[in-house]
């Protein structure tokens, strides 16, 4: 059979098109793989790219600029210095103006309240607050240490660079396994299906039949993505809509289907030649 409708198509089609179903199962051949990458490779690009301006926004609004305020930090027998000529020193959000981080190495720090989020550092230990709970870690072990900042800034150069690439790798490669392992699972449950619809299709086909009910679900799993959300229970709920558009599928391939699609057609066109009948 030569195809109708071209294979990249059954994106959308798969929506509403019993057509696409039928070219699935009798003109694309093998089990649908070279579709489904195709699919998983352009929906992973869309959502790689969208979390890099993401993880972009968050290093150049937030990152860079608390790291660039933070001061090299020396611990030497216990004490702590700072490279600033005062001792006492905050680092706000630069996005809202909250303190994050508070430096105080005064000889009588100030206790800083429990209801307080932040990290406190003080000349012999930091204090962390959050939601009403205390931790505090002493620097007496500490004999001789440095932090400086640098490193932490060029990595996140590195990481922001590279992350859409890592995303678009090893989630599009974790996806497609696992897409590839559900579509035969599902292709023996169309078996089911096709017996009660009498639909005469062979394992192969409804293995494509099913790559292209699990494309409406992978798009939906996509939106929610870009828009940083979740639907409720979205595993089972994604798995009963692709269970619909596999038995959508099988009865697109029915027999009973494909008599009333000629039957129509045969009407149509002896609607538009009546003299054909004489």
């Amino acid at each position: 059979m030569v195809s109708k409708v071209a294979p990249w198509k059954a994106i959308y089609k798969c929506w509403y098109s019993p057509e696409i179903y039928r070219e699935a199962a009798h003109v694309w051949r093998g089990l649908g793989y070279r579709y489904l990458v195709g699919v998983l490779v352009v929906l992973w690009a869309i959502t790689a790219i969208h979390v890099h301006f993401l993880f972009n926004d968050l290093v150049e609004g937030y990152l860079k600029p608390v790291l660039n305020e933070m001061p090299v930090m020396e611990i030497k027998d216990g004490f702590m210095t700072i490279d600033k000529p005062y001792k006492f020193h905050e680092i706000k959000d630069p996005r809202s103006g909250k303190v994050l981080v508070t430096f105080d190495l005064s000889a009588h720090p100030t206790e800083p309240a429990l209801d307080k989020d932040g990290i406190f550092l003080q000349a012999k230990r930091v204090i962390f607050h959050f939601d009403g709970k205390e931790r505090i870690y002493d620097f007496t072990h500490v004999k001789e240490t440095t932090y400086s900042w640098t490193y932490y800034i060029d990595n996140l150069d590195m990481a922001r660079n590279w992350l859409g690439v890592v995303v678009l790798g090893a989630f599009w490669l974790f996806s497609f396994l696992t897409c590839a392992i559900q579509v035969l699972l599902y292709g023996l449950i169309g078996k089911v299906f096709a017996v009660f619809n009498r639909c005469r299709l062979t394992y192969p086909q409804l293995v494509r039949l099913s790559v292209v009910a699990i494309t409406p679900s992978l798009i939906i799993d996509t939106c929610q993505k870009l828009i940083c959300t979740g639907l409720p229970a979205w595993t089972a709920v994604s798995v009963v809509v692709s269970l619909l558009y596999l038995i959508f599928g099988v009865r697109a391939n029915s027999i009973g289907y494909v008599w009333r699609l000629a039957n129509t057609a045969s009407g149509v066109q002896l609607e538009a030649n009546p003299q054909s009948s004489k």
